[in-house]
């Protein structure tokens, strides 16, 4: 920690690459932009079970909500409605951390309570 980078806010999600020790053997944090403490009183692990981190190729939507025009979410770009399939591309993070689902006609949460996983069934 001889060198200080770019603040980072409260509430923010890191995505941590690893864990590094110290001259002195304490851990760091090891992230994209450089290290962070990784003492407990500062950071807390974050659960990301409730959200698809990984391209669940197409989804249904479990209720109403909106495309946005970026990961941030800053604009709304149209409704999308429950019951509706969407091919996702892609998976995206705002950069406060959070997963979102890049689609053809913008973003979409990633957060499980929105859309699930679509299993095309072959019926005969």
């Amino acid at each position: 920690f001889s060198t200080k980078k770019e603040p980072i806010t409260k509430g923010v999600i890191v995505k941590v690459l690893g864990i590094e020790f110290s001259n002195w053997g304490i851990p760091r944090l090891k992230c994209e932009k450089g290290f962070l403490t990784a003492n407990k009183s500062y950071v807390q692990q974050q659960d990301m079970s409730n959200y698809f981190t990984t391209n669940p190729g197409l989804v249904k939507m479990i209720q109403d909500d909106f495309y946005y025009t970026s990961a941030e979410f800053s604009t709304k770009k149209g409704p999308i409605s429950k019951g509706a399939i969407v091919d996702v591309l892609a998976i995206e993070f705002s950069s406060w951390g959070v997963p979102r689902l890049k689609c053809e006609t913008g973003y979409l949460s990633a957060n499980k309570i929105y859309v699930e996983k679509f299993e095309e069934k072959n019926e005969f």
